[in-house]
């Protein structure tokens, strides 16, 4: 175990949030792709389907370890007033 050691290394808490510049290429790539359909109704649903509906499930994954911290973070903030007593 002694080799897979650097994978499992505690990371800086600011790579720990999402990797937005994706989304941002992303987003790019697609709006490029709707421009170029040859209707509008063809690059909404090109726009829609490739990417605001894909965007918004990788930033709702990509965000489940912050929310899970801050859920954590606030339930054991609750119970510290109740140690004291």
């Amino acid at each position: 175990m002694k080799q897979l050691e650097f994978l499992t290394a505690n990371l800086p808490e600011s790579s720990a949030q999402p990797v937005y510049i994706v989304a941002i290429g992303w987003l790019y790539v697609v709006i490029m792709m709707a421009v170029t359909e040859t209707s509008f109704p063809a690059g909404a649903v090109t726009l829609l389907c490739y990417g605001i509906l894909p965007l918004g499930l990788f930033l709702w994954i990509a965000g489940t370890p912050q929310r899970r911290r801050k859920a954590v973070s606030s339930h054991a903030a609750d119970e510290k007033p109740d140690q004291h007593d």
